[in-house]
């Protein structure tokens, strides 16, 4: 396994499935929804029931299925007609979420209703590329974009020409108004817009250094998919071929079932257990079988410290969003509680999610706020 960002493909039961890897480290593994209702499918959507106070609805898209809606309209009311876009899928028996910002993603930027403005990849760092960047978007906001849509440039957008950026702001601009005005027109439930498959998602929404397919179909796939993304992809794809699957050999298969387990050993011999409510995800760390012959605050120390980069992959594999309360074990040193905190922020830097993580408490407890993706 080599350094940066990798992606490692293969089947099973004929889904398509990729583990991905930060510095050689497992961060994310997703497999694809048989589902048809997608991240980023657009519908128009009749309202069913109005949650006034907290600004939400419900409403049912095609096949009578039905969605949450987070934030309704004012004045909304049943019966109503919105379009609306898959923001997350089900999880722990709740309905699908969605909402009223839509956006259509392309190579190079986001465009929506609902962005309100122009905002630039924080990975782009050159000033003057991103004073660039802007002028051009803000060109096209005023040429073709009403009030309320906004573009994100991704940063993909500093490797393009001005000319190839702007004609796919305009392209997206013109599809997406085409879309909300499609369903703004009467008419009943209905999909307006899907987004794109599993494998084209998973390759345009991350940076990758190198990419291993399982299999020559698998392989090509991906070379056509890359290619039709990133023409300029400079990174390695690779074929695996052999007698064990590339997630045995790649230990994910592994990995992946230690991780989704309630109790998870660490290899100091301390163990954490992951308990979901209904409000938030209680972690629990335990010096377990841990025999090193050292204090204790050494020894909670050191256990806190593995516990922590443990957390981080874990939020990311099992995509554990909302608040997480982790209760380490308790330390008396200020200095080594500092460490541990920035030790943990350091560890989420492998988390595309946004995270946020509050100071810890006389107890031990630190809060993580964090989104699912």
């Amino acid at each position: 396994m080599k350094q940066g960002r990798e992606i490692i493909l293969g089947r099973k039961d004929k889904k398509i499935c990729a583990a991905i890897f930060q510095e050689g480290q497992l961060c994310e593994y997703k497999e694809e929804d048989s589902n048809y209702i997608k991240l980023g499918n657009i519908y128009r959507a009749k309202v069913t029931k109005v949650m006034h106070e907290l600004n939400a609805a419900f409403a049912e898209i095609e096949n009578r299925a039905t969605v949450y809606v987070e934030n309704a309209p004012k004045n909304l009311k049943a019966g109503n007609m919105l379009v609306l876009s898959i923001k997350r899928l089900p999880f722990d028996g709740k309905y699908h979420m969605a909402t009223t910002d839509i956006v259509i993603t392309g190579k190079y930027s986001v465009v929506g209703y609902g962005l309100n403005g122009i905002n630039i990849s924080k990975k782009i760092t050159d000033q003057k590329k991103k004073i660039e960047l802007k002028e051009i978007a803000e060109s096209v906001l005023g040429a073709s974009f009403e009030e309320g849509f906004g573009v994100i440039l991704r940063t993909a957008a500093g490797d393009i020409s001005h000319e190839m950026l702007e004609r796919e702001i305009v392209h997206l601009a013109y599809v997406l108004k085409n879309i909300i005005g499609r369903g703004l027109c009467d008419g009943p439930p209905e999909l307006l817009y899907r987004e794109c498959d599993f494998l084209e998602h998973i390759i345009r929404d991350n940076n990758f250094q190198r990419i291993v397919a399982e299999g020559i179909e698998l392989y090509e796939e991906t070379e056509a998919v890359v290619k039709e993304i990133n023409p300029n992809y400079k990174g390695s794809i690779s074929l695996h071929r052999g007698e064990y699957s590339i997630f045995d050999v790649y230990d994910v298969n592994s990995e992946v079932k230690r991780l989704l387990q309630r109790k998870i050993w660490l290899k100091s011999g301390a163990y954490m257990v992951v308990d979901k409510t209904e409000a938030l995800t209680a972690i629990d760390i335990n010096s377990g079988k841990y025999d090193n012959k050292v204090g204790f605050e050494t020894m909670a120390y050191n256990i806190n410290a593995e516990a922590a980069k443990e957390i981080a992959k874990l939020l990311c594999v099992r995509n554990i969003g909302g608040i997480i309360i982790v209760d380490f074990l308790k330390m008396r040193d200020a200095n080594s509680k500092e460490q541990l905190i920035k030790g943990l922020k350091e560890a989420l830097k492998i988390d595309r999610a946004g995270t946020v993580v509050a100071g810890m408490t006389n107890l031990g407890l630190i809060e993580i706020i964090r989104k699912r993706i």
